[in-house]
């Protein structure tokens, strides 16, 4: 079963917090950044998102413009990484691969400015504009 609508309580219970690919958060302070980033800025980011960008948040980071139940036998999530190993810096716009469905940043996540994340990650969208949506 499928939901018809994405809500942002939906989207914030299927996020998941990756340091790099591998994952390997092994550091206090790197556990600490990532979950300041999703406290103090993803979530009220995405709280502020009208329904049609919700929508589009979701179709950008993995293709389908709804929240699945689960995939592939296990329950659905999309992994936002802040990526250190990447050449990503404060001049990048947010990555996505719609197969893994993650979102990449670059690790210092635009200073923790909320306005430049926001901006960065509108840009991201309206450049990707359904490119790879999965109905």
């Amino acid at each position: 079963m499928f939901a018809t609508a994405v809500t942002v309580d939906e989207v914030i219970d299927c996020i998941e917090m990756h340091c790099d690919e591998a994952n390997q958060c092994e550091e206090e302070d790197e556990k600490k950044r990532i979950k300041h980033f999703r406290n103090e800025t993803l979530i009220p980011v995405l709280r502020e998102m009208s329904q049609e960008k919700l929508t589009q948040f979701v179709s950008f980071c993995t293709g389908f413009d709804y929240i699945p139940d689960e995939y592939d036998g296990k329950p659905f999530k999309i992994i936002v990484e802040l990526n250190r190993n990447e050449n990503m810096d404060d001049n990048s716009i947010p990555m996505a691969h719609t197969c893994v469905f993650t979102l990449k940043l670059p690790w210092r996540v635009y200073g923790g400015d909320r306005d430049i994340f926001t901006e960065k990650l509108d840009m991201a969208i309206a450049y990707s504009d359904g490119v790879m949506t999965m109905k």
